[in-house]
């Protein structure tokens, strides 16, 4: 076994150190740091930097962690406050109440809807083309003496119906329900007629003459519709009625059954509080002049009050006018009776119940 040894080198300034040889079987011991040492150093310190920086490692994760729930929040708050505004507009009828119409033939027909429209499809059937049509007479050198020329004037006293007349105004404004009828003439001939596209008094009478398979004939006389059977029998009542739980026979007024060739309607001219006024005076309509009063009433105890009728557009709206006036305090009534204004003077007084018109 090799034995170590050592020697010590006293210490004196004066001498030198003696360097130690091994000899044979003898073995070196040496010391060092750093690389020489065989440690791994750079991993050490890598490894001690890396350990120091995890705090702030850690920190900065928590910042980016909360800075990303402060945009979320802040992109919520954005989104939350759009939700916001959206559900406020759902209080105001002017979003819920819009309305729009379309047409499924713009170049025929256009619509429009205004707010608050009810929700519905309408089917809109042409059934004539709109024409120009024009009549002139000749000119007259006067108002006084020259002939007007061949032909028939026919004056009338009171109101009638013209072959003409549209069905809307009739019935005091109420008009005429479309539908079917059923006609079935003396000799037991029946047919259905439908009146779903008459416009006018002359489309009713043209549809019921022009039917096949019943022999009548429709007319007008007066006021009222005119059935008469030309069947030559007498073996069956002349009857018209409705079909199918329909109301246009009898809003034309001819539903009946009578052993007779002729049935004679009821009067088609009636006034009711919807009678529009436009539709009054042959479609002239009633003169008004806005802001001042149209006419006054003079009663019979000598006091009076003025009328402005003011936007009235209906009979109820006249006599609204009348009986509601301030002055009035129910000495004057005013009512419809058929064909028919009627002012009942309240007063009892022995003078004249007198209207005057103000605007000429």
């Amino acid at each position: 076994m090799a034995g170590v040894s050592s020697v010590a080198t006293p210490s004196s300034s004066s001498s030198s150190p003696t360097a130690f040889v091994p000899t044979a079987g003898q073995g070196l011991i040496s010391s060092s740091t750093g690389i020489v040492s065989g440690l791994q150093t750079q991993q050490i310190i890598s490894a001690l930097l890396t350990f120091d920086q995890e705090p702030v490692t850690s920190l900065n994760n928590q910042i980016t962690s909360e800075q990303n729930q402060q945009s979320a929040f802040s992109t919520l708050s954005s989104q939350l406050a759009a939700l916001q505004a959206d559900a406020q507009q759902l209080a105001s009828f002017s979003v819920l109440g819009a309305r729009s119409a379309s047409s499924s033939n713009p170049s025929a027909l256009t619509a429009s809807a205004s707010a608050g429209a009810p929700l519905a499809s309408y089917l809109v059937t042409p059934v004539a083309q709109a024409q120009t049509q024009a009549l002139l007479s000749n000119g007259f050198s006067d108002s006084s003496n020259t002939p007007v020329g061949q032909g028939t004037i026919t004056i009338k006293l009171g109101g009638f119906v013209a072959p003409s007349t549209s069905l809307q105004p009739l019935n005091g404004g109420l008009g005429v329900a479309r539908g079917k009828i059923s006609i079935t003439d003396r000799s037991g001939a029946s047919a259905t007629i439908d009146l779903g596209s008459a416009r006018t008094i002359d489309d009713v009478v043209n549809d019921i003459n022009q039917t096949a398979g019943i022999h009548v004939q429709a007319s007008l006389s007066g006021n009222s519709l005119v059935i008469t059977d030309k069947s030559g029998s007498t073996a069956d009542n002349l009857i018209v009625q409705d079909v199918a739980g329909g109301t246009t026979a009898a809003s034309l007024g001819i539903v009946g059954s009578v052993a007779a060739n002729t049935l004679t309607g009821t009067d088609l001219v009636s006034l009711s509080g919807s009678t529009q006024l436009s539709s009054l005076n042959d479609n002239n309509g009633v003169a008004s002049a806005p802001g001042v009063a149209d006419f006054t009433v003079t009663l019979k105890d000598g006091s009076s009050f003025a009328v402005q009728l003011g936007s009235a557009k209906t009979l109820q709206d006249v006599l609204t006018a009348i009986n509601g006036n301030s002055q009035n305090g129910g000495k004057l009534t005013a009512s419809i009776s058929g064909t028919h204004l009627v002012l009942t003077d309240n007063t009892g007084g022995a003078g004249t119940l007198s209207v005057t018109a103000l605007n000429g």
